[in-house]
Parts: structure tokens; C-alpha cells; sequence
């Protein structure tokens, strides 16, 4: 599965990217805005990852870009402080996104992964 990951902190990137790597193609941001502008050109991704605080810019900007390209866009959010309300409020765009808290349990990722993987099977049979 090609997945895009964005999260400002770099050691938790290297991290979860190491885990992912052996079974997934990863690309990797630390720069949100990099990100965004490098998707624009690049929508192949079957998942997207994305930290929901990010200092330098807003997890919505990078959600309406990704949505006006793919208004079906898988995302995962990564958040040790987002309640359901919140959710459900940058949830506007489809059903497509989902919540996993942080620390990150990898059996978690790695179940939510494996339903992407599952619904893009079903929707290309």
C-alpha cells in the first residue's frame, strides 16, 4: 500500500516509518507545506497519515487539498488530544477519515491499514 505520512516531529517519522517500510511504500514529510504541494502533483497515495497538530500549518488546509483532488481520500489522523466532536466537525468532507490516538498502537494502524487495503480490493474487482 502507497501511503503519504506528514508529522512535524522527525524522530517519531523515523520511527513509524521503519515500522511500516517492510510491508508499505512510504513517503515521508516533515514539512507540511512541502507535503501539500508535492501531493498536488502526486495523488497515487492509497492512505494518507497526518498528525493533527502541526505548528506550521493547519491539518485542514492539507484535508481540503487532498479532498478537492480526491474527495475520497483515505485519511488517518494522529492526535493524543482530538475528541469525537472534533472529528466530526473536519469530518465534513466524507467518511474517509479516521482517528488514531498517539502514542500510535501499531495493531491498530496496521487493522485500519488492512480495511483500506480491503475496501480498494473490493472497489477495483
Amino acid at each position: 500500500m502507497e501511503i503519504l505520512f506528514i508529522d512535524e516531529e522527525d524522530l517519531f517519522i523515523e520511527y513509524l516509518n521503519l515500522l511500516l517500510l517492510p510491508n508499505h511504500i512510504v513517503r515521508v514529510f516533515i514539512d507540511p507545506e512541502v507535503a501539500s504541494k508535492y501531493y498536488d502533483d502526486h495523488q497515487s497515495y492509497e492512505v494518507m497519515i497526518v498528525d493533527f497538530i502541526m505548528p506550521r500549518m493547519s491539518h485542514q488546509l492539507i484535508f481540503n487539498d487532498a479532498y478537492e483532488i480526491n474527495s475520497f481520500e483515505n485519511i488517518i489522523v494522529s492526535s493524543g488530544s482530538l475528541n469525537n466532536f472534533k472529528l466530526r466537525k473536519i469530518n465534513q468532507h466524507n467518511h474517509s477519515l479516521e482517528i488514531l490516538t498517539d502514542p500510535l498502537d501499531l495493531n491498530d494502524l496496521n487493522g485500519l491499514l488492512e480495511s483500506y487495503n480491503k475496501k480498494n480490493l473490493e472497489l477495483t474487482a
